[in-house]
C-alpha cells in the first residue's frame, strides 16, 4: 500500500511518497519499476531524485527533492514496516499550486512485485493501489 504525506508549516511544503507492508510476515521484493507518463524509466542509482527533479524543478516555490531512496530484488521489507522513497520539498504558503503539482504526480507509476517468504507471488501498482 503507498500513500502521499503532505505536511505544511509557514516555510516550507513538503510531500511524501511512501509504501508500507500491511502483510502478516516480510516481503521480498522480486522487481521494481519506475514509470514516468507511462514510459519504463533506464536503471539509474537514484530514479526517484532525478525524475522528480526534472518534473517539479518548473515549480517556482519548488526548493528540493529533500530524501530519496530506491531498493532492487532480493530486498526485504519487514513486517509493518515503511519505505519512503521520496520527499519533495516547496516553500510553504498559500501559493502553492496543489492542484498542478497532483496531476503531476499522477505522471509517476512504481509497480513491484514480491513474495511472501512461502513463495506466494504479489504485486503492488501505484495507479491500482
Amino acid at each position: 500500500m503507498s500513500e502521499i504525506n503532505r505536511d505544511h508549516s509557514d516555510d516550507t511544503y513538503l510531500i511524501t511518497f511512501t509504501v508500507f507492508n500491511r502483510g502478516l510476515g516480510p516481503a521480498e521484493i522480486t522487481s521494481i519499476q519506475l514509470y514516468l507518463d507511462n514510459e519504463l524509466c533506464p536503471e539509474i542509482e537514484h530514479p526517484c531524485r532525478e525524475l522528480c527533479e526534472r518534473v517539479f524543478s518548473k515549480y517556482e516555490d519548488f526548493i528540493k527533492v529533500n530524501y530519496d531512496a530506491w531498493f532492487s530484488a532480493g530486498y526485504l521489507i519487514a513486517e509493518k514496516e515503511s519505505y519512503k522513497f521520496v520527499q519533495l520539498k516547496f516553500k510553504g504558503g498559500q501559493q502553492i499550486p496543489l492542484a498542478e503539482i497532483q496531476k503531476d504526480l499522477e505522471r509517476f507509476r512504481i509497480k513491484i512485485e514480491y513474495a511472501s517468504l512461502y513463495g506466494e507471488k504479489h504485486s503492488f501498482d501505484s495507479d491500482k493501489n
